[in-house]
């Protein structure tokens, strides 16, 4: 019996990766049956690209209308050049604005297209010339704090004016990130009615955090090698696509989900067990979903803030989504025979994950007058980010 179970199973991951070589075949050939057309290339120079990586999105009134191709650095100007794949179907003015942006708060950048009002178009080889680069927080976090150890350096009334510039910079800078992200703070704190409990537990888990798991996550992150930390958030990354793929069918976006699926057959196959993100580099793009989302997909648009230690912040919508989500993960299933193993790849996975979040550990200490506020503001702008995939709609202006 257990011979013809093992037989059953080799024979299902076979057929898998039969589909999966298909699959391959098909999209190195250019022959699959997705909404891939002819393309045809541009190419835009900056200063700096922050976070920008080659096969991200490219976006106009956001909408995708392409992908990153490539990315170098030019010696002789020291910009960083973007050649940009764009779909044969969109033509846009030759003086088109390319700036980089950054999805929600914390989220993937991605370059936006605003659109000119020259007659010529862009065609295949030409330089987008109105560009804007990309907005580095930690550049502009230490510049101000240049700035303000400098304060004594001038005359008083220079340090009122060196002041003012600098409040008025700071002041621009809040209000382009509340205008972005199309969430306003004074609107997402009227969504904690539970701030007092949150707050205690936020204090709880901070305590947590500083004793056990940061320092946990960076001895992982310091004798762990690169390539193996990129595997091990690839593998789980591979996990969380079947998450993905039953998310995006619930909500309605079957081109998403078969994409999902996609990536799925080749990591799992191709990738060795997700060891290797080939997908990714076969331009299949990596989505976000979960069941909180697909509840506001489905009408829950707006719930409570809520935050529990080790889980971090969430939702009441959110919180019954996480349950879901643990509910429906394979890890749950493939390892339930073995108590040891599935709590060290849960335990590995939350550590993999707190590893990846230690680089924004100083940017919030530095940033945040007040870190429970900025780390609940900025999860539930993100959250709304992700729920309208990136293109949030304008909000009612709070002040009206």
């Amino acid at each position: 019996m257990n011979r013809t179970v093992l037989d059953l199973w080799v024979g299902i991951f076979v057929a898998i990766g039969i589909a999966a070589f298909l699959f391959l075949a098909l999209k190195v050939g250019n022959l699959s049956s997705g909404h891939l057309s002819e393309t045809y290339t541009i190419q835009a120079r900056f200063d700096n690209i922050g976070g920008l990586k080659a096969r991200g999105p490219v976006k106009s009134a956001g909408v995708r209308v392409g992908r990153i191709a490539d990315i170098r650095f030019d010696p002789q100007t020291y910009e960083a050049v973007v050649t940009m794949d764009i779909d044969g179907r969109y033509r846009f003015p030759r003086d088109t604005f390319a700036a980089i942006y950054t999805s929600g708060l914390l989220g993937e950048q991605f370059i936006g297209l605003d659109v000119g009002g020259d007659d010529k178009m862009l065609k295949a080889g030409d330089t987008v010339t109105k560009t804007q680069s990309a907005v580095v927080l930690e550049k502009l976090i230490s510049q101000f704090l240049f700035n303000k150890a400098a304060e004594g350096a001038g005359s008083e009334m220079t340090n009122r004016l060196v002041t003012w510039k600098m409040l008025a910079g700071i002041g621009c800078l809040v209000a382009g990130t509340i205008a972005h992200g199309g969430s306003a703070l004074a609107e997402e704190s009227v969504r904690d009615p539970f701030e007092g409990f949150n707050r205690g537990m936020f204090a709880v888990n901070e305590g947590l955090d500083t004793v056990i798991v940061k320092p946990v996550a960076q001895a992982y992150d310091f004798a762990v090698p690169l390539p193996a930390k990129a595997g091990v958030g690839s593998f789980f990354g591979n996990i969380v696509d079947v998450r993905n793929v039953l998310n995006n069918a619930l909500q309605g976006k079957l081109a998403d989900a078969g994409n999902d699926l996609g990536r799925l057959l080749i990591n799992s196959t191709v990738g060795i067990f997700g060891l290797f993100d080939v997908a990714s580099e076969l331009g299949l793009e990596k989505h976000d979903e979960d069941f909180g989302q697909t509840l506001a997909v489905w009408g829950w648009d707006d719930s409570s803030f809520l935050f529990w230690p080790l889980i971090g912040p969430r939702t009441v919508r959110d919180t019954g989504g996480w349950i879901v989500d643990v509910y429906t993960d394979p890890t749950w299933y493939t390892l339930h025979k073995s108590a040891a193993a599935l709590n060290s790849l849960v335990a590995l996975r939350f550590v993999d994950v707190r590893a990846s979040l230690l680089p924004t550990d100083k940017v919030v200490e530095e940033a945040a007058l007040d870190k429970y506020s900025y780390v609940r503001d900025a999860y539930l702008q993100r959250r709304r980010n992700q729920i309208f995939d990136g293109s949030p709609p304008r909000l009612v202006d709070v002040l009206d």
